[in-house]
C-alpha cells in the first residue's frame, strides 16, 4: 500500500461531531474523502489550508519522489 501526502483540500465540512468531512487530493492526483479531526487540518500563516498526514491511494500509485 502507498501512502501519499496531500497536494491540497478540495473541500471541507464541519461535522456534528466536531469532525470535519474531508476532501484531499493526493499527490498521485486522485481524490479520497475521509472524516478527520480538526486538529488533521491546519491553517498556514499565508491563509492556506494543509492537512496532516500520510494517506493510501485508492489506485495503488507508486509514490514519487524522495
Amino acid at each position: 500500500m502507498s501512502l501519499h501526502g496531500v497536494r491540497r483540500i478540495v473541500s471541507e465540512v464541519a461535522l456534528p461531531d466536531g469532525r470535519v468531512q474531508a476532501t484531499l487530493e493526493l499527490q498521485c492526483g486522485c481524490t479520497i474523502v475521509r472524516r478527520l479531526d480538526e486538529n488533521r487540518l491546519l491553517t498556514a500563516e499565508d491563509g492556506a489550508r494543509l492537512a496532516v498526514g500520510k494517506y493510501p491511494c485508492p489506485l495503488g500509485h507508486p509514490v514519487r519522489g524522495g
